[in-house]
């Protein structure tokens, strides 16, 4: 009986390679329970459908051996899932151990690195500084005014001259807050 084959994680970032000399379909982990980063080649991009946990290998190698014209796609199809499955690409057994390990090791942490330093904003902590306080120290601290409306709770059914029902009456409070620099 044929093997169903591993549903792919529909947590990943899809995106077409960045790389003009590499084309295809990039795959990355934005969880980063994996650091693999993938380019499917364009001619195998498809057979990813298969891996929607409802087709079996059969399936998988029905697809290749459309694409390629070969009847021996055995190893390719076998290559195909172990690369996804090694990448923790698939939701199988590979992926959650990977899961598992990444989430005790995080809860284990005695310090929890940061995750965007480097990307989102500077890694170095004296630039981090320098360019959290720049945008702060030029502003001068001003006054939040916060209005706050709360339905009356009367309400009169009656209308008015043109015909329309009457507004709900609303009891607005205005609130002045400042901000002290630190």
């Amino acid at each position: 009986m044929p093997d169903l084959l591993p549903r792919l994680r529909m947590n990943l970032d899809f995106m077409p390679s960045p790389s003009p000399e590499h084309p295809g379909l990039f795959i990355r982990d934005p969880y980063r329970f994996s650091d693999a980063m993938l380019v499917i080649p364009p001619p195998l991009v498809e057979c990813l459908q298969c891996f929607d946990g409802l087709q079996t290998d059969l399936d998988l190698r029905a697809a290749l051996v459309a694409i390629t014209g070969e009847f021996q796609v055995g190893e390719l199809a076998r290559h195909l899932v172990d690369t996804l499955s090694a990448a923790g690409f698939l939701e199988d057994a590979n992926f959650a151990g990977m899961q598992e390990a990444r989430r005790r090791e995080f809860a284990e942490a005695a310090v929890r690195e940061p995750s965007q330093a480097g990307s989102a904003y500077p890694a170095d902590p004296d630039e981090m500084r320098e360019t959290m306080g720049s945008g702060w120290r030029a502003r001068k601290p001003r006054p939040i005014r916060t209005a706050i409306c709360l339905p009356s709770p009367r309400r009169t059914s009656a209308r008015r001259a043109d015909g329309n029902p009457t507004a709900r009456r609303t009891a607005c409070c205005a609130r002045s807050t400042r901000i002290a620099p630190s």
